[in-house]
């Protein structure tokens, strides 16, 4: 593995952590976004920053090449190589991928089953003086918005633990085309 190829995964990564997140501001943002719809100071506050990030993340994912060439990353280091045995770039990418979904997973599950059990509890428990004691101080309530974005961590996660082989094969499709070009021009 190259340096270049190093810094290339690693890029990458910090652009699928960027999308991870504009997915979340993203789904908690839109709540919030038709309480005021009439507002367009907060229209231009929620859209600008999404807009933004979702720029700043194609940059990373897509145009690697380019940041390496501009921050010079590849310049003055000893060796052109890395030495890690049999681990290839794929290989760094299957792994942080099953890092991420399971980072993914494992933050969602309790949010997700605690907020199912406080709704099944509450679609049953009508009329409990307990209850409502409780609900007043916000101890037992029920966050739907939490509830929604970690069911969707959770399906993410599971997509991308069961697909990691697929999403890698993704990420150095761009790579094996531009290498299939110059192989045609000579």
């Amino acid at each position: 593995m190259t340096k270049k190829d190093f810094f290339r995964i690693l890029i990458k990564f910090f652009g699928l952590y960027l999308i991870t997140q504009l997915v979340y501001s993203f789904i908690s943002g839109i709540s919030y976004l038709f309480l005021y719809l009439d507002d367009l100071f907060y229209l231009i506050s929620f859209i600008s920053p999404i807009v933004l990030s979702g720029f700043i993340a194609w940059v990373l994912i897509f145009k690697t090449d380019q940041i390496i060439k501009i921050l010079r990353l590849t310049k003055n280091y000893d060796s052109a190589e890395i030495k890690l045995g049999n681990v290839n770039s794929s290989a760094f990418i299957k792994i942080g991928l099953v890092i991420i979904a399971s980072f993914l997973l494992f933050t969602s599950i309790a949010p997700f089953l605690r907020n199912t059990i406080l709704s099944f509890k509450a679609s049953i428990q009508k009329d409990n003086m307990l209850d409502e004691f409780l609900t007043t101080f916000d101890l037992i309530k029920v966050d739907y918005i939490e509830w929604i974005v970690s069911g969707i961590n959770i399906v993410l996660g599971y997509l991308i633990l069961t697909n990691f082989d697929r999403i890698s094969k993704w990420f150095f499709k761009e790579k094996v085309e531009v290498k299939k070009n110059e192989i045609d021009q000579f």
